[in-house]
């Protein structure tokens, strides 16, 4: 398993990811409006992905490990 950098394992998500969270739930509720659920997934990761990586900071980290458990968890897909 690789090792987690200290800094990033104990960073809170941050708030774009948390609004991913809520997102997905939103479009799943809707109908279970999948396409809807990826849509908000790939706004986060553009928005992400603009950035250059080494502006990325822990709470961004996080943040990508609670994007990739909610796909996985309401989605089923496998990040």
């Amino acid at each position: 398993a690789e090792a987690a950098r200290p800094e990033a394992a104990e960073a809170a998500p941050s708030p774009a990811a948390e609004l991913v969270l809520s997102g997905v739930r939103a479009r799943i509720h809707d109908d279970l409006d999948a396409p809807g659920a990826l849509a908000v997934v790939d706004q986060w990761a553009d928005a992400l992905l603009a950035g250059s990586p080494a502006e990325l900071s822990p709470a961004d980290l996080a943040g990508a490990r609670l994007v990739r458990d909610t796909v996985d968890a309401l989605l089923g897909i496998s990040l």
